[in-house]
């Protein structure tokens, strides 16, 4: 009695905004968790694919399985917590895992196996992530892991009072501190990104 109906254009139309607004040598990554937000992942990234996208983001990894069996290419980053037991599946599905905190850090370091890994950086949000300040220490006590990326989260960028711009202007030069710190240890990630589509428009 209920259906959904996804306008393709309007989708296309948002994609091609949002990558108008970017710069020069940055790329689009698209979060196509919760099912697409409700929208159908697979035929989501499957669009989006078509349209140039070449990186995608999920919440869990069932997710990202769910993804890679559609023939979904490129980087599908797991933005939530892997389990270490889940390593062989994201290493087998060719799957880019999320550390979320030191802990996590150190169990995926234990398994002995070459993950790669996106680092998750708190930078004052204070839900997931390596604190700013503890990012480079962090990183090299696990050799195995393959720092593929290094981002964090702008928790009010969508907000433009005066404190949320404030906050956002914060986090920003904590992430940049936390990233100078790890060029100065020899460690350069092939990805950085911080920029959510209100991060990116505002």
């Amino acid at each position: 009695r209920a259906w959904v109906e996804v306008d393709c254009g309007a989708l296309r139309h948002n994609l091609r905004a949002l990558n108008g607004a970017m710069e020069e040598g940055q790329r689009m990554m698209a979060v196509v968790k919760a099912e697409g937000y409700g929208h159908g992942a697979v035929p989501l990234a499957r669009l989006l694919e078509g349209e140039g996208v070449d990186a995608f983001a999920t919440a869990t990894l069932d997710e990202a399985v769910e993804l890679r069996r559609a023939g979904i290419r490129g980087t599908i980053l797991i933005l939530g917590y892997v389990p270490p037991e889940a390593v062989p599946v994201a290493l087998r599905r060719k799957l880019t895992l999320t550390v979320v905190d030191e802990a996590h850090a150190a169990a995926l370091e234990a398994t002995g196996k070459p993950v790669h890994v996106h680092w998750k950086v708190d930078t004052g949000m204070h839900r997931l992530g390596v604190d700013w300040e503890r990012l480079t220490k962090t990183v090299r006590a696990c050799p195995h892991l393959v720092t593929d990326g290094v981002y964090t989260h702008l928790c009010v960028s969508d907000q433009l009072d005066e404190k949320s711009r404030a906050f956002t202007v914060l986090q920003l030069e904590r992430f940049r501190q936390a990233l100078e710190t790890l060029e100065q240890a020899g460690i350069r990630s092939k990805e950085v990104h911080a920029q959510a589509s209100y991060g990116l428009l505002n």
